[in-house]
């Protein structure tokens, strides 16, 4: 993907939305038994450990974030 393009994506909310929760559910939807946690971990190219603290509920730095919408876009 180049830096220079813009992608929107549309996100339904309530009023109890959480940007996180809804991350976690998309990553969770999107593993299979085929499609693991590894895999998903090399596709956004952050190290396992760091994708199972996401999972975990624990905190990430920013770049993960980032490199999460990434390969959400892609995928």
């Amino acid at each position: 993907m180049d830096s220079s393009e813009t992608y929107t994506i549309t996100i339904p909310t309530t009023k109890d939305f959480s940007i996180k929760q809804w991350m976690l559910e998309q990553t969770n939807l999107r593993m299979t038994n085929r499609y693991k946690q590894i895999h998903i971990a090399e596709d956004m190219g952050v190290n396992y450990s760091q994708l199972t603290r996401f999972l975990n509920g624990k905190t990430v730095k920013d770049s993960f974030y980032e490199k999460w919408f990434k390969w959400y876009i892609q995928n």
